[in-house]
């Protein structure tokens, strides 16, 4: 009867918005009130002895789960930021590289990474923007210092192969004129 009366729980949630726009819910379970106090008579005070409260957390980055943890959902923030950078899309791995590195608990081992590959990213869209509107030596200066900035072997190749294609285009357009 006691585990049984034990098993009502009051439940509420908490939403917080991190820094790196991951957002973290908090799940807070209490044992109801009235029956703790009921099985506390019942048992003489001895399922006072049991834990009552517990808290859970669920990350998530926009509507996508991430993880139960902090380092959890800094390791699928980048993954997936690799997957965009693949693809090509530097302002969306921007933008996720920084929820990990963010997010992160700090000293976290892989927490230089994530900042360095936020920052090389960030840089790569720089090139991009000087790409798009024709500016191909300094697309290429900005991909290079992507490329040198980078920890991770995935983002080498990517600003490498990025800064290989601006180089020909640049001989290309000065072949032209």
């Amino acid at each position: 009867m006691i585990p049984m009366l034990l098993s009502v729980k009051d439940e509420a949630t908490k939403t917080e918005l991190l820094p790196g726009a991951v957002t973290k819910y908090t799940i807070m379970t209490q044992t109801n009130t009235t029956t703790r106090i009921f099985a506390g008579v019942i048992s003489l005070g001895l399922t006072e002895l049991m834990t009552h409260y517990t808290e859970s957390y669920r990350y998530f980055y926009g509507n996508e789960y991430l993880g139960d943890s902090e380092n959890q959902v800094a390791v699928a923030a980048n993954k997936k930021a690799l997957e965009f950078c693949s693809l090509g899309e530097f302002e969306q791995a921007e933008k996720l590289f920084n929820a990990a590195y963010r997010t992160c608990a700090n000293g976290y081992s892989d927490e230089l990474n994530f900042k360095n590959s936020r920052d090389a990213t960030t840089i790569a869209v720089e090139g991009q923007n000087l790409l798009n509107n024709g500016k191909f030596s300094e697309t290429q200066a900005k991909f290079q210092k992507a490329y040198n900035l980078s920890d991770v072997s995935e983002l080498y190749a990517k600003f490498s192969s990025y800064k290989n294609v601006v180089q020909i285009k640049a001989e290309k357009f000065a072949a032209k004129k």
